[in-house]
């Protein structure tokens, strides 16, 4: 009996030595770029937009034969996107929402869990809005090079859904955008 009770004892012991450890080491970042924990400026201090963010402004589709329907711009120096209306809303492209530089920790908890075989080093930046809907992570080009799940330099966090996202021309025509998906 004393043996049972030393041996339960011993493994408690180990259990919570190991747990005090494991809460003391932190992670150290790999390759994190210089980013405040949420930065909605894009200019640098000599007026240049940083390059991180400057690789984000443009256009993006969900699939190659498909017109652009998000829009990543500057606007007072700040990253915003636009998300194109439907063609009988008399405008192409919906009013500017606000976008936020991630620290790559924060960043990544959009995409820890993916389906994707994405791990964080293979991400060089993320962008979000702010209420968290959607985030914009920057793949690098090596990842994306090794990885047959990736066929671009993006990845997009929607709505709890993660998946590669295609930077593409953009365009100011106006889309059937149920007509597009057969509805």
């Amino acid at each position: 009996m004393p043996h049972k009770f030393f041996t339960r004892l011993s493994a408690i012991s180990l259990i919570i030595t190991a747990c005090t450890l494991a809460a003391c080491s932190e992670p150290q970042p790999v390759n994190e770029p210089k980013l405040a924990s949420s930065q909605p400026l894009v200019k640098q201090s000599d007026g240049a937009l940083s390059s991180v963010i400057a690789d984000f402004i443009g256009c993006y589709t969900v699939s190659h034969d498909e017109p652009a329907q998000i829009k990543l711009s500057e606007k007072d120096g700040k990253l915003v996107m636009q998300m194109k209306e439907a063609a009988n809303k008399g405008r192409v492209w919906d009013s500017p929402e606000p976008l936020e530089a991630l620290s790559m920790a924060k960043g990544w908890q959009y995409f820890n869990v993916n389906a994707l075989d994405l791990d964080s080093q293979d991400v060089s930046a993320v962008v979000a809005r702010p209420d968290g809907m959607m985030a914009l992570a920057k793949v690098r080009a090596e990842a994306a090079n090794v990885n047959p799940l990736l066929d671009s330099e993006y990845v997009a966090y929607i709505v709890r859904g993660t998946n590669t996202i295609y930077k593409v021309a953009c365009d100011d025509t106006p889309t059937d955008l149920l007509g597009a998906q057969g509805h």
